[in-house]
C-alpha cells in the first residue's frame, strides 16, 4: 500500500488514508465524507435484501464508517443489535452528528483499527462493506486474521463488494464501467483491486482453513454487488 501510484504522485511514503488524515487535508476528508454518504440511497435495498438472502435469524453484526448502512439495517430489522466500527475520528465525528439526527436505539459505535484483534466477542454476524477492495491480498488476510479471536462456531463473516467475472467471462459495453472503473481506483490508490469469487475463497482459506467460503449472495437491484459469506468452523473457547 505504500507503493502504489498514489503515493508516486504526491511525493509521499504514506498510505492513502494515512495521508488523508494529516491537518491540511480536511476539506478532503470531508469531501470523501459527503461522498461516502451519496450511497446511502441504495442502502435500503441491499439492506432489505441482505438478511432475506443471507438467513441470519435474531442477530448482532458489526458495520464501519458513518453507519448509513447500519442505520438502513436497524430500520428494516429493529430486533437486530448492530456494533458500527471505524477509526476513533470517524466515531467521533458519527456519534456527533447523531446528536442533531439521533437514529435506532439498536445501534452503537465502537472505536477500532480492524488490523486489531476484533474486541466484540460472540457475535453472529461481522459485516465488512466495501473495505477489501481498498486493501492488497495480504492485508485483507490480516484482517481476516484479526477476527479470528472472536469467532464462536457458526460465525458469519459476510464481505459486501463487487465482483469481478473471470477473464473469459468478460463482456464489453457500459454495463461494466463502474466496476471497471473501481477497479483502476483501488489499484492506483491502493495496490488493491476489486476480485472474483475465486480470489475471495482464498482469502478466507489463507486466513484459516476453519473459515469456510459458503456462497455468494447476489443483489438483486446491482448484479455487480454481492455478499460473500464465510462460516467459521472452528472451536475458539469464548
Amino acid at each position: 500500500m505504500t507503493e502504489s501510484a498514489h503515493g508516486v504522485a504526491r511525493h509521499t511514503a504514506l498510505p492513502f488514508y494515512d495521508w488523508l488524515d494529516r491537518e491540511d487535508n480536511t476539506p478532503l476528508r470531508a469531501c470523501l465524507g459527503r461522498g461516502d454518504g451519496g450511497h446511502q440511497p441504495r442502502g435500503p435495498a441491499l439492506a432489505g435484501y441482505g438478511p432475506a438472502g443471507v438467513p441470519l435469524g435474531d442477530t448482532t453484526g458489526g458495520g464501519g464508517g458513518g453507519g448509513h448502512f447500519a442505520r438502513d439495517l436497524a430500520e428494516v430489522y429493529p430486533a437486530f443489535s448492530v456494533i458500527v466500527q471505524d477509526l476513533p475520528r470517524v466515531i467521533r465525528q458519527t456519534v456527533e452528528d447523531q446528536k442533531n439526527s439521533p437514529g435506532s436505539g439498536s445501534i452503537t459505535y465502537q472505536a477500532h483499527n480492524f488490523f486489531a484483534e476484533q474486541p466484540v466477542k460472540n457475535a453472529d454476524v461481522y459485516f465488512m462493506r466495501h473495505i477489501f477492495h481498498n486493501h492488497p491480498d495480504a492485508e485483507c488476510v490480516k484482517i481476516l486474521e484479526a477476527l479470528l479471536p472472536a469467532l464462536k462456531q457458526g460465525a458469519r463473516v459476510l464481505v459486501s463488494e463487487y465482483i469481478v467475472p473471470p477473464p473469459a467471462e468478460l463482456t464489453g459495453g457500459l454495463g461494466s464501467k463502474p466496476m471497471r472503473q473501481m477497479d483502476l481506483l483501488t489499484m492506483a490508490l491502493f495496490n488493491a483491486k476489486e476480485r472474483t469469487k475465486d480470489e475471495y475463497s482464498r482469502l478466507f482459506q489463507q486466513a484459516s482453513p476453519a473459515l469456510v467460503f459458503q456462497d455468494i449472495h447476489q443483489v438483486p437491484d446491482d448484479p455487480r454487488s454481492c455478499i460473500f459469506e464465510a462460516v467459521y468452523q472452528g472451536a475458539n473457547d469464548i
